[in-house]
């Protein structure tokens, strides 16, 4: 069971992590991604700016999300516990 676990918990952020670096690597590679909205970005003579700005707003957005879920799994937790020893 324990490698479904891991399956769920690690095949997402290596999702992530690829689309955020693929993102990362194609603005030091003069693609301008901005929070205004997708921009045009060349390679290979197609246009993928629209194609990349969402890998680069989850990359850019999913840490505050993270953050926000470990606060409410924290408070889940000891509403669960407290809710335990008051039994």
């Amino acid at each position: 069971m324990t490698h479904v676990r891991r399956a769920f918990v690690f095949g997402p952020a290596a999702v992530w992590l690829a689309g955020f670096a693929l993102s990362c690597i194609l603005v030091l590679a003069g693609c301008g991604l901005h929070a205004a909205g997708p921009q045009e970005c060349i390679v290979f003579g197609r246009d993928i700016g629209e194609d990349i700005y969402p890998l680069w707003a989850v990359g850019f957005f999913l840490p505050a999300v993270l953050v926000w879920a470990a606060i409410g799994s924290l408070a889940w937790e000891l509403a669960n516990f407290l809710l335990r020893q008051l039994r």
